[in-house]
């Protein structure tokens, strides 16, 4: 496991990057990924970020505290589930059409059930959708 002085000197290196990186943090809207997205947006300049996730309140109130932390950051939402592989196109689409490029590709989203397999409406088993096939679709 890496040191936590280690982490906190590669963060704050961060501050030398080139300002208006595009950050992407799939599942940004609890735990690690909005934790994540905080320091993102703490410890660089001018960054955009989309948060994409299922719960608009709660990406609200994230909002607003990563753009009380940088003023200068750019903070959108995009509220897809992710389960549906079409949703993750559209989400993708979405962001292709405003971005030239993107910085930063931060994936957290997951799905826990001790149920077996749970179908979307595209056929596929719900936990392998989020947990795989949308991961390898975004990465694409």
């Amino acid at each position: 496991m890496v040191a936590l002085d280690i982490v906190r000197a590669h963060n704050a290196s961060l501050k030398t990057l080139p300002p208006n990186l595009v950050a992407v943090f799939v599942g940004g809207t609890s735990g690690i990924g909005f934790f994540t997205a905080r320091e993102f947006v703490r410890t660089t300049i001018s960054p955009h970020v989309y948060l994409i996730g299922r719960n608009a309140t709660e990406a609200s109130k994230i909002m607003d505290e990563l753009n009380s932390i940088n003023s200068s950051s750019q903070v959108s939402f995009i509220q897809k589930d992710i389960s549906l592989l079409k949703n993750v196109d559209e989400a993708c689409s979405e962001i292709k059409s405003k971005e030239k490029q993107v910085n930063v590709l931060f994936m957290t989203c997951g799905y826990l059930t001790m149920k077996g397999r749970d179908e979307t409406a595209e056929g596929l088993d719900r936990k392998m959708a989020v947990q795989y096939y949308a991961r390898m679709r975004f990465i694409s």
